[in-house]
């Protein structure tokens, strides 16, 4: 008689793994990972959680499937989610998805998504982009805030002004005015204007500042004259504002150190700009004080261009080639004395902005074809760039954007989410202590367009099709919703007809009520719902969605050789469930009612070992554990048994 044999999965911590290591029966990953991993939240413990659902907050359709959202986090009580989208910015807030403030007339556009650069301290927010002037987003009342144009500080009488300067043209290229005073001509020996320069920006001219009116010819621009020049005369004692229309815009900010801090420009894709210390619009290099302002050039064999700014206790600079560490210490603070940069790896990275996770920096490197986590190395004492995702780069498709999320709501892990340009997000859960590392995959009805981590919660804005119309909707993942595109409603007395759900109307649509799944309902033109025979007090409506995981195939060594290959057949399984309402195993489903249950109180939900008795012959013997309906469920671990 052919042997029985039990595989015994104890955990899925190596998460969804390719199909390349399906031979790879000596390494760990075999054992603890699966052949799918769809719309399951890995737990820390080493099981799985159906993922949150997510609940509908506000329809966006009107800002249309490009846009890009940030958090603003003024304190506890004041918190705001920030959507970026073609030439207007909507302010929600965060705590119940109401809409705060709508401006309309912003200079960012559709091509600028998902590349604008913030960075935020107290009521004051800084966005850049290379093609943007730079602007300054502030809170002035808990339903207010202006946005404008950077400006740095002037001095007395409105120059000089506080800003870095550049020679952009070569040493042998002189300048000569038409005037000391007033309107003047400015006239180069050489081609270094552009029609930018008509935009307006700042010439220095023998130290004297001069402000660009209008471009004339690539050595000719005119100018009113700021402060009243020393002479006319040619002279190779001339430069430019660091940043103007003519030059481009800064990259990428952060605060830091006190300081703000610009990281490359259109121009200058590898200087690095440091405000004074407590003056983060004075960015004037003096005469090297502690406290002064920094602006150096970050030189190489090749030039690099910035792509990411990340500080923690040092500050990290990411560009198209190398990966730069600029010290950072207690006995050696940010100054114009002690500033320098260390080159540290050499992958490049990618236009999708670095995230700062638990004591390293999660970035895409170049090619987007893998997650690195930039992190200190106690043995080499320096930063080395590590691969996430060897075993799961097939998650990863056409990346576009990564968020990290540290300790949220309900959960005491640590997720990285990579979006992809198809609209589905990769979810990896790293716990560096428990040696915890894997990746899922999750998918809805729609796609994801934006995600935003905002005060330990997740959100994304999602194209959906409702009733065969595109729809833009503000989401937020909620452990407390079953459903996708969810709303909970409630009432005193119970009853069969449920309105208010327009955002679903006309569309067939999921209802539950306590967590009760009641099944799948028609939403009238009007947005509302019959549910006879039912009457209930409270329901939740959305859209469904159904994890899939699919096991790897149990494989023995024998005395013999190894299974691989070898057909075998399925004869039962063994599922170790945490308050689990509902699951279904190789398309047999979990059952929760009893003879001696009372019908009129819902199913109790169940934890401990249930039994599924399979059947079916392969070479493969893999289980699919999925939901017929919805409903919670945590996973930690199968017995898969089998016939040979």
């Amino acid at each position: 008689m052919a042997p029985r044999l039990k595989s015994f999965q104890t955990n899925f911590s190596a998460g969804e793994v390719q199909p390349e290591i399906n031979a790879r029966l000596d390494i760990a990953q075999f054992k603890n990972g699966a052949r799918q991993l769809r719309d399951w939240r890995q737990l820390v413990q080493g099981g799985v959680r159906r993922r949150p659902g997510m609940a509908y907050l506000y329809d966006v359709t009107a800002l249309g499937p490009d846009v890009q959202a940030e958090d603003f986090i003024f304190n506890d009580d004041q918190i705001y989610t920030l959507v970026f989208s073609n030439g207007q910015l909507d302010i929600f807030n965060e705590a119940d998805g109401t809409l705060v403030q709508s401006t309309a007339g912003m200079p960012w556009t559709t091509a600028m998504m998902n590349e604008l650069d913030v960075a935020q301290s107290l009521d004051t927010m800084i966005v850049t982009h290379e093609d943007l002037k730079t602007q300054v987003i502030k809170r002035t009342s808990a339903t207010t805030f202006t946005i404008n144009d950077f400006a740095f500080e002037t001095g007395t009488g409105g120059t000089p002004t506080k800003q870095p300067y550049h020679k952009f043209a070569s040493d042998a290229t002189t300048l000569s005015s038409t005037a000391t005073t007033g309107a003047v001509t400015l006239t180069a020996n050489a081609a270094v204007f552009n029609t930018g320069h008509g935009g307006g920006g700042i010439i220095r001219y023998q130290g004297q500042e001069i402000l660009i009116t209008s471009y004339i010819s690539s050595t000719q621009v005119t100018g009113i004259v700021l402060q009243t020049l020393v002479g006319t005369a040619p002279t190779s004692l001339w430069d430019e504002a660091a940043v103007s229309p003519g030059r481009g815009w800064w990259r990428t900010c952060r605060f830091s150190n006190s300081r703000l801090i610009f990281w490359g420009s259109r121009d200058l894709p590898n200087f690095i700009a440091c405000s004074r210390t407590n003056g983060f619009f004075n960015f004037a290099v003096g005469t090297a004080q502690d406290n002064e302002a920094i602006f150096e050039e970050v030189v190489e064999n090749q030039v690099v261009d910035a792509r990411g700014l990340t500080s923690t206790d040092q500050i990290q600079l990411f560009s198209s080639e190398l990966e730069f560490l600029v010290p950072v210490t207690d006995t050696r603070p940010l100054t114009p004395a002690n500033f320098g940069v260390k080159k540290q790896t050499k992958f490049g990275c990618s236009k999708i902005k670095p995230k700062e996770g638990d004591g390293f920096i999660f970035y895409m490197p170049k090619n987007r074809a893998s997650l690195r986590k930039f992190e200190f190395s106690d043995t080499s004492q320096k930063f080395k760039s590590n691969p996430l995702s060897l075993l799961s780069g097939h998650l990863l498709s056409d990346p576009a954007d990564l968020e990290v999320h540290l300790e949220g709501e309900k959960q005491q892990e640590q997720y990285a989410y990579v979006r992809n340009t198809d609209g589905t997000v990769a979810v990896f859960l790293n716990v560096l202590d428990e040696q915890v590392a894997g990746w899922a995959l999750w998918t809805t009805d729609g796609k994801i367009k934006a995600i935003l981590v905002n005060n330990r919660r997740l959100y994304s804005v999602t194209e959906r099709t409702i009733n065969a119309v595109t729809k833009y909707y503000l989401e937020r993942y909620d452990q407390n919703h079953l459903f996708d595109a969810s709303v909970k409603a409630t009432d005193v007395t119970e009853k069969s007809i449920w309105t208010g759900f327009t955002h679903l109307a006309d569309n067939l649509v999921h209802v539950a009520s306590g967590g009760i799944y009641l099944g799948e309902y028609q939403c009238d033109s009007s947005g509302d719902i019959d549910l006879t025979p039912f009457a209930v007090d409270n329901v939740e409506v959305g859209l469904n969605f159904n994890p899939v995981l699919e096991t790897l195939p149990p494989e023995f060594q024998l005395t013999t050789g190894v299974t691989f290959g070898s057909p075998r057949g399925l004869v039962r399984a063994i599922v170790d469930l945490v308050d689990t309402d509902s699951i279904t195993v190789q398309g047999k489903s979990l059952v929760t009612r009893q003879t001696t249950d009372d019908l009129s109180l819902p199913p109790a939900s169940v934890t401990g070992k249930r039994e599924f008795w399979l059947r079916g012959w392969g070479t493969e013997g893999t289980v699919t554990i999925t939901q017929k309906t919805p409903g919670k469920c945590t996973l930690n671990g199968v017995l898969v048994e089998v016939n040979l």
